[in-house]
């Protein structure tokens, strides 16, 4: 993307001791990557649409920290949207094809929704600190400490996921490794946008069954669905 340096960007500055610009110039890689986030496009737009729409659906799942779910999933797949862009930037031999205006909104797009996710993810962290420490909030029933716990641990899980995907980049760009590795590790980050909804297809059965559900056109299949779903089954 001419003029920008994004999480993709073709060309990164040289850490050495010139000060020449580094180009991303071996087009197998740029292919190899291009393909990879055309298919994260695909399964994290239709993987976090799945998401945002059991929240809706599901009274089942309408609970303070699956809100926050839903405001993660909606970040990612707003980066998820942008991630074709990226892809048309790597398979361009001779620089940004299309408006400058378009680089530069699809980056500041990525970034304010990387800064979503992380402040989502630390709301969804207070929340369960908060639900787990006030006494009034929180019956200490042996259910409900299993419950809590396995919640716990779930989110655990989103989050160490995010972490696994972000400290590689983090690492790349701060100047300790070579900037060869900047974009797979730009990818590495952008794989996250995709990852949350197969989290809770894999490790959440109420996610998993209302996302099935969707997906059969089973609607009646919905545990607890709206007013509006009801009607139609």
């Amino acid at each position: 993307m001419e003029g920008n340096i994004n999480i993709l960007e073709t060309e990164a500055l040289s850490r050495g001791s010139d000060t020449d610009l580094w180009v991303f110039e071996n087009y197998n890689q740029r292919i190899a990557i291009a393909t990879i986030l055309c298919l994260v496009f695909i399964v994290g737009s239709i993987g976090n649409t799945l998401v945002i729409t059991a929240v809706v659906l599901s009274r089942e799942l309408r609970s303070s920290t699956n809100w926050f779910v839903v405001n993660l999933g909606c970040s990612d797949l707003l980066t998820c949207l942008c991630l074709p862009f990226y892809a048309v930037a790597m398979l361009s031999r001779d620089g940004w094809p299309l408006p400058g205006w378009i680089c530069v909104a699809n980056a500041a797009m990525v970034m304010i929704c990387m800064g979503a996710s992380v402040m989502t993810l630390a709301l969804i962290a207070f929340n369960r600190w908060y639900l787990l420490t006030n006494t009034r909030g929180l019956q200490k029933t042996n259910v409900t400490k299993s419950m809590t716990s396995q919640l716990r641990k779930k989110h655990a899980v989103v989050v160490l996921a995010f972490i696994i995907c972000l400290l590689p980049f983090g690492v790349s760009v701060s100047g300790f490794l070579s900037d060869p590795g900047i974009p797979w590790t730009g990818l590495l980050l952008a794989v996250n946008s995709c990852v949350n909804p197969l989290i809770y297809a894999g490790i959440w059965r109420e996610f998993r069954n209302v996302m099935l559900a969707i997906i059969r056109f089973r609607l009646k299949d919905i545990p607890e669905p709206i007013t509006c779903v009801r009607r139609f089954v």
